[in-house]
């Protein structure tokens, strides 16, 4: 088609003269056949022109000197004859031109049809790429959307992990102090110890004693002022066991306070620690998520 448009009336007028020149009557057919190229259709149509022009040459010829004009008329008239043959002949070339260009109408009306079903295949594809690009638009707005819970997500974590890291920071000052704490416990424990070695030895005393009054009191009228003096010692050792006893409770309750300090330091340290794990493993697994879709 390209090609076609390069068709010029000059390029037509050579052709038809050369052919005329040549002895030959100009056809579409014969003027195709010179220049190489063309659609027929255009060919007839600057062929026409071609001979209108030669038409008007003729009656040119007209305002000829009377006897110039007259043997031209005889001329003519010979050559009509010779005409009608090359018209016939021409009748026969322009019906093998119009089958021609039946048969041309035919091909384009064909191409014409494959271009309609092209466009019909290329509109029905369009529809689908449009399809196919609304839900990839849907998926990618999902997409974003996901990606911006998970930078949310991100974000809560980081902080969860900050405040995480400010327990863990404090987990060594609660060291010490359970550190401490331990020491005071084994220090109230050997107090403990001391005060039952104490209790104990001032039980055994008592018992002494008691066992001393009991014999005291079966010779009571010969030791009587032992008796007193037994007595007396014994009140104050009961005075002396009772305060240490007392002392002892004091002490016994404040290692039960001690040590119930202890389990919930233990424990809130065990919380800590694993709340913070939890934590760092949240963060691991949602950020090695969100890295690839970013």
């Amino acid at each position: 088609m390209a090609r076609e448009s390069n068709i010029t009336q000059t390029m037509i007028n050579a052709a038809a003269d050369a052919l005329l020149a040549g002895g030959t009557r100009p056809s579409a057919r014969s003027v195709r056949a010179a220049i190489g190229f063309g659609s027929m259709s255009t060919i007839l149509r600057m062929l026409q022109v071609w001979q209108d022009g030669q038409t008007k040459h003729m009656g040119a010829l007209r305002e000829l000197p009377p006897t110039l004009h007259r043997s031209l008329i005889d001329f003519i008239q010979e050559e009509i004859g010779t005409a009608k043959v090359e018209w016939q002949s021409e009748q026969e070339v322009a019906q093998q031109t119009i089958h021609d260009f039946m048969g041309e109408n035919e091909r384009l009306a064909r191409q014409a049809e494959d271009q309609a079903e092209a466009i019909s295949r290329a509109q029905v594809e369009r529809g689908e790429l449009l399809g196919r690009l609304s839900q990839m638009e849907s998926h990618l707005s999902r997409v974003t959307e996901d990606l911006g819970v998970e930078r949310h997500a991100a974000e809560t974590s980081r902080t969860e992990l900050a405040k995480s890291l400010l327990r863990l920071e404090n987990v060594p000052r609660i060291e010490a102090e359970l550190t401490q704490l331990r020491s005071e416990l084994e220090n109230e424990r050997r107090i403990k110890v001391a005060a039952e070695q104490v209790a104990a030895v001032a039980l055994a005393r008592l018992e002494a004693m008691q066992d001393r009054a009991t014999k005291a009191e079966a010779s009571a009228a010969k030791i009587e002022n032992e008796s007193r003096t037994i007595a007396e010692e014994s009140n104050s050792c009961r005075i002396q066991v009772q305060a240490q006893q007392t002392a002892l409770d004091a002490a016994a309750r404040e290692v039960r306070d001690l040590r119930q300090q202890l389990v919930d330091l233990r424990a809130e340290t065990k919380n800590a620690i694993e709340a913070a794990a939890e934590l760092r493993g949240q963060l691991n697994s949602r950020l090695g998520k969100s890295t690839p879709s970013v």
